[in-house]
């Protein structure tokens, strides 16, 4: 018997809480492409962008690399790596 997949959606201030930083870092990783939300994204003013729990993981191994001193480039590609795994897993 299958397990029913958990659905975990959440906005980008909810996500800041989450990672415990404010929704202008949630923004300034989204601008240097660390992040990319799955489900929705931001379409004009005062359109939300929507996030899932693969998002959550993403945006937490970025935080985690970035605390640890990654530089900006390298943090972009291995969350591009991280990315491609969980996409790969999800086929």
């Amino acid at each position: 018997m299958r397990r029913p997949r958990l659905e975990f959606y959440c906005s980008t201030p909810s996500l800041g809480r989450i990672l415990g930083v404010s929704t202008r870092k949630i923004i300034s990783y989204i601008e240097r492409g660390y992040l990319e939300p799955s489900v929705q994204d931001a379409n004009g003013h005062g359109s939300k962008r929507i996030w899932n729990l693969d998002d959550v993981m993403q945006a937490t191994v970025a935080q985690f690399l970035l605390d640890f001193g990654f530089t900006t480039e390298r943090t972009r590609e291995l969350v591009g790596q991280y990315r491609a795994r969980r996409e790969g897993v999800r086929r």
